[in-house]
């Protein structure tokens, strides 16, 4: 134990208005209802078994990492965070720093644990402070703690060996900086395929074979129908009227509890049972109000389960799934005409791009008529319309395009010397460029920014060096794993 760091300090009141907020936010419960491995072991990692115990301890320590980094924001996201794949993450490169005989020192792992800003008080660090949040908030001894940290040190250390030899030329810094920054207008002809649909007709047999050629494309979530009762307002809303109708709403879910026959208490109290419909998560209902949050739950329910009552902007409603319908690849009848709008459009499509590689042509030869850079007056002469972006750099949302990454793309590639471009399509139809205006990036303002950029730009690769390291380690690890997921290979 670092005995020497719980005895330094001066004992101060601690700041709870954080902690607190991580107490009750936060259920510690390392991976109890994960360890059920073979024979005592978690997996295989190098050839070595892994036992549940060794796993188990490492799963603690990756949650005080998450806890440490996300505060009282931590339940929110847990389930986003995949902690088994970081759990086994933490475990390779364990053996890595063994393999590599990486040692962390006493002096480091305090001078770590004194830099955490929640274990200071004053800018100073607070033995009490650092007691309590390891006990009420983490969980978890000092040992066990000070020797987590002793660990990501040495995966730091990993870090600083793979990515020390990493530099940033001048070239490279003002290559991304220039694309950062420089912008081009553009003209366009826009040739949209909706205006060829009305040209193609699609047989019954040429939709069916799509149908068969692509059924998973047809593939439908999960589905449920619900029934509800919804105890509304009145007309003239105000802090009594809600307060009623709540307790309204709250009467007849406590009715419903011993009678669940939802149409029986409906009746009684003279009210409607409304139904849904089958919709799913992707697809919802939008003109029942509900928010995704209410959805979430919804989808959670069990079938005939009543659960409420749930506000809304109209009142209060009481939901009971009375349907629930897997995830399927729909009959061919069902979705017969998507199908078919679908060939549709692509028939339509390859005509627009034929049309266009025409029209381009044509722009190009009148073009050459007159030996002016005149697009605007080309594409009105073959019957077409010319649109033009803003001023507008990479990623930007364009009037009409929206985000057009090949539009984009090709933009930054015309020249004076190449100012018109090859049929580029769009998720509507396709395009013919034109550069109108092309504003280089401020040499003068890269001057100043360069150290920031060259900081974030060389953050970005040693981060990318580095995973590239540890995807191979991933590899050569070959994991196996045990757990209730099944049989993994790492990634």
């Amino acid at each position: 134990m670092l005995k020497f760091l719980r005895k330094k300090g001066v004992a101060k009141k601690v700041l709870w208005a954080i902690a607190i907020i991580i107490i009750i936010s936060f259920s510690f419960f390392g991976i109890q209802g994960i360890m059920t491995g073979t024979a005592g072991y978690a997996g295989k990692i190098f050839g070595k078994n892994v036992s549940l115990t060794e796993f188990d301890r490492v799963y603690r320590d990756i949650n005080i990492q998450a806890i440490m980094r996300y505060g009282d924001n931590y339940e929110n996201i847990r389930s986003f965070l995949d902690l088994e794949s970081q759990t086994w993450d933490r475990l390779i490169l364990l053996h890595e720093a063994k393999k590599r005989k990486i040692k962390v020192t006493n002096e480091e792992v305090i001078a770590a644990i004194e830099k955490y800003p929640f274990f200071q008080r004053n800018n100073q660090f607070d033995t009490l402070l650092y007691n309590d949040i390891l006990r009420y908030v983490f969980k978890t001894k000092a040992r066990d703690f000070e020797e987590s940290i002793r660990d990501t040190l040495k995966f730091n250390k990993i870090f600083e060996q793979e990515t020390t030899g990493i530099a940033i030329s001048e070239s490279d810094l003002f290559a991304a900086y220039k694309e950062k920054n420089e912008k081009v207008q553009i003209s366009y002809a826009f040739i949209p395929f909706e205006s060829y649909k009305a040209e193609v007709s699609v047989t019954d047999e040429e939709a069916r074979q799509y149908y068969t050629d692509h059924k998973l494309d047809f593939l439908s979530p999960e589905a449920i129908n619900v029934e509800y009762i919804e105890i509304r307002f009145p007309e003239a809303v105000d802090n009594d009227s809600v307060e009623k109708t709540r307790k309204e709403a709250e009467s007849v879910y406590k009715e419903l509890s011993s009678n669940p026959n939802m149409r029986e208490v409906a009746q009684l109290h003279n009210y409607q049972v409304q139904t849904t419909g089958f919709f799913n998560a992707e697809e919802p209902n939008l003109a029942l109000g509900w928010s995704f949050d209410l959805l979430s739950k919804i989808f959670q329910l069990k079938p005939n389960e009543i659960s409420g009552p749930f506000a809304t902007s109209q009142g209060y409603q009481i939901l009971q799934i009375i349907e629930r319908q897997n995830s399927r690849v729909p009959d061919y009848e069902e979705i017969k005409d998507k199908a078919t709008d679908i060939v549709k459009q692509s028939k339509a499509s390859e005509i627009a791009r034929q049309k266009s590689s025409e029209y381009l042509a044509q722009i190009k030869a009148e073009l050459a008529k007159t030996n002016l850079d005149n697009f605007a007056d080309a594409v009105k002469s073959i019957g077409l319309t010319v649109e033009q972006t803003p001023l507008f750099n990479r990623g930007q949302y364009l009037p009409k395009l929206g985000i057009a990454k090949d539009f984009e793309d090709v933009a930054f590639q015309l020249t004076e010397t190449n100012k018109i471009s090859d049929v580029v399509q769009t998720s509507n139809g396709f395009c013919i460029l034109h550069l109108d205006l092309y504003e280089p990036a401020d040499q003068t303002a890269f001057e100043k920014e360069k150290q920031t950029l060259s900081n974030d730009l060389l953050t970005n690769r040693r981060a990318e060096s580095f995973n590239t390291f540890l995807n191979n380690i991933r590899l050569k690890a070959k994991l196996v794993s045990f757990l209730p997921k099944g049989e993994a290979a790492a990634q």
